[in-house]
């Protein structure tokens, strides 16, 4: 009898954790923005140390409104897919660094193992997320933006950080609008990101080296519309307003480019005024299909992704050590390909396959450091 008693206790535990989905709701950051997937399958990467157990894999990225980190998730959804027990959890900032830093905080706080990416809004955010990650030993890894003196080789905890070429992206971009002007003078604008974020001025520093090679190509104006799709309409309609000659718009990221396209649509400028962006949204693609848009540039975002939360999982396993990675390994660029008219159809078939066991595979080259 005691014995059938025990039976039926354990049974009705077990329909209990299945009800609560083994977390309890207090657990969860509050007004975090989280979205958590649980998943792990058998086919996950080696493990050289720890038991298959629940791991939160946090991720703090701007919002999924923007396409680019859709794909990203997509791609660490991958790694959830062959990790039994990892849990995802995103956190959207919308490009506020307080919420993100609070978000990153919460998650440290809930006391569970844990690793992070993140996509920092600001210099400002990697300083406290370096101190949070360090203080509840959590290895985590950065893309994008990076502040001075806040590298991985200064903590323990803190992996790597990786970063899109955007020089090169926003140099091929450039390049390719300006060869279709055939050697005709042409005026352009420019479309800046967050004048403080670093892959809005990389971009433009790579602007700025096509302007050189290109004399007979004229910059009128510069005017950051914050990575806003809205502020990038108003301030195309602006310049449309002032400006009698524009022959090109060159824009920071994709959300920014369909933006001024649908500004020249309202005009009926569209396809005669060139149109640039970076990131290849879906939304950039049919822009291009259309001719509405010459150029974008296609940046991996699920390899950044996958392989960014790979790199921490590889420390917390122990399958590397953190402290003996060279700079090159730990702060590296990663690639990406110029799409235009010619390879819209077949971009998506550059994408790697995605080798988590091998996460330093993924970068291309060192990221040359302000120290």
């Amino acid at each position: 009898m005691k014995k059938w008693i025990a039976m039926l206790m354990a049974l009705m535990m077990l329909i209990s954790l299945a009800a609560c989905g083994g977390t309890p709701a207090s657990d969860k950051p509050a007004d975090s923005g989280a979205v958590s997937n649980t998943g792990g399958g058998s086919d996950a990467g080696s493990d050289s140390g720890k038991e298959a157990k629940t791991l939160l894999v946090g991720l703090s990225i701007r919002g999924l409104d923007n396409p680019y980190y859709v794909e990203l998730v997509e791609g660490v959804q991958q790694f959830i897919d062959r990790t039994p027990g990892a849990e995802m959890v995103i956190m959207e900032h919308h490009g506020d660094d307080q919420k993100e830093v609070n978000d990153v905080r919460a998650f440290a706080s809930r006391g569970e193992d844990a690793i992070l990416y993140i996509d920092p809004q600001s210099a400002a955010v990697c300083t406290e997320v370096a101190e949070i990650c360090e203080e509840n030993e959590i290895y985590w890894t950065s893309a994008y933006t990076i502040a001075k003196d806040i590298y991985p080789w200064n903590y323990h905890y803190f992996v790597s950080h990786q970063a899109l070429d955007d020089v090169t992206a926003g140099y091929e971009v450039a390049k390719c609008m300006f060869e279709s002007f055939e050697g005709a003078d042409a005026n352009i604008l420019c479309v800046a990101g967050e004048l403080s974020n670093d892959a809005s001025i990389n971009r433009i520093l790579g602007l700025e080296k096509a302007l050189a090679e290109f004399p007979n190509v004229t910059l009128l104006d510069t005017q950051p519309a914050d990575w806003d799709s809205q502020k990038a309409l108003n301030v195309t309609q602006t310049w449309l307003s002032k400006y009698d000659d524009v022959d090109g718009i060159w824009a920071a990221n994709d959300g920014m480019a369909v933006a001024v396209v649908e500004a020249l649509k309202s005009k009926g400028l569209n396809g005669d005024i060139r149109v640039v962006g970076v990131d290849c949204i879906p939304t950039g693609v049919e822009a291009i299909k259309a001719g509405d848009m010459t150029a974008t540039f296609y940046p991996y975002p699920a390899c950044m992704g996958g392989y960014g939360v790979a790199m921490a999982y590889a420390a917390y396993t122990g399958a590397i050590d953190p402290d003996g990675l060279t700079e090159e390994q730990s702060c590296y660029l990663t690639p990406g390909v110029l799409v235009t008219a010619e390879n819209v159809d077949s971009y998506m078939g550059t994408q790697p396959a995605l080798n988590f066991e091998d996460p330093l595979s993924w970068g291309i080259g060192p990221l040359v450091l302000d120290k």
